[in-house]
């Protein structure tokens, strides 16, 4: 079975937040995740500023397995948003995709959909834009998706979260071999 995407999530543009805000220092503010917070399979919550800002009226505050998805520039791929995301809301460019029923749709097994060929082959075709690419909302509610039974969505999304973890793992032994390697070398050296 396939379906639109508009037909099983709502998607929404994040806030755009004008005039520019400066980062607060102080308990007041909010969390923003911006473009330059998202790595290839995540949101790098280390690095969220709090924008010394009131919340705007009619914001949408992420949860734990809403989907950004990125529309603008080379890359228009999606992350999923961890359940230590906090009080923290979104910013445009980034679109927001909150699945309507669970039960129907994993947010991760959506989200791995959207970055496969297929789904990007799709996005790709309908870029906007010649300088800088844009995926516009109509154009990712367009994309088909397939659903395969719960189960499947299920064993999709634990090995997609085994192969990121091990992809992490595999990061944090290549930094550390490389400071390993650095240390004998300056002792050698010296």
């Amino acid at each position: 079975m396939q379906t639109f995407l508009k037909e099983i999530a709502h998607l929404s543009m994040g806030t755009n937040f004008r005039p520019r805000h400066e980062a607060s220092s102080g308990s007041e503010g909010l969390f923003v995740v911006q473009m330059k917070d998202l790595d290839n399979t995540s949101v790098k919550i280390e690095t969220l500023e709090k924008l010394n800002l009131k919340t705007p009226r009619n914001v949408t505050f992420l949860k734990p397995g809403d989907i950004i998805f990125r529309s603008r520039g080379r890359t228009t791929t999606a992350v999923i948003v961890p359940s230590n995301i906090g009080n923290a809301v979104l910013s445009a460019p980034l679109f927001l995709i909150r699945v309507k029923d669970p039960s129907r749709v994993l947010p991760g097994y959506l989200c791995w959909y959207i970055n496969q060929t297929p789904a990007q082959r799709f996005l790709y075709q309908r870029t906007e834009g010649s300088a800088l690419k844009m995926i516009t909302l109509k154009h990712l509610g367009d994309l088909t998706i397939p659903l395969p039974a719960l189960e499947v969505q299920s064993k999709i999304e634990k090995i997609v979260a085994m192969q990121t973890k091990e992809t992490a793992l595999f990061e944090e032994i290549k930094q550390k071999r490389a400071k390993y390697v650095e240390k004998i070398l300056m002792r050698a050296a010296f």
